[in-house]
């Protein structure tokens, strides 16, 4: 619940090394929970690019909402909509 701090930590995780992949799908989520979809997405689309084969990464229901990626009924089943 302390997605701000969260948030940070990530921040300087990626700073550290901006391939970080972990580091800026965990900041798109903290974003999302904030409800700062744009960075978030932006952050969602890095951690795609860095790791295209990351199965958690690429399944992930918010990953795939924010991206557009998401079917209809994906996003009606997550209750997600296209940010």
């Amino acid at each position: 619940g302390h997605w701000m701090e969260a948030f940070e930590s990530f921040t300087q995780a990626f700073q550290i090394d901006p391939d970080f992949v972990e580091a800026h799908f965990n900041a798109a989520l903290a974003l999302h929970q904030m409800g700062q979809h744009e960075e978030a997405t932006r952050h969602f689309r890095r951690a795609g690019e860095l790791n295209p084969q990351n199965a958690t990464i690429v399944n992930s229901t918010l990953y795939r909402n924010h991206l557009g990626l998401s079917s209809t009924l994906e996003r009606h089943l997550s209750g997600g909509y296209r940010y």
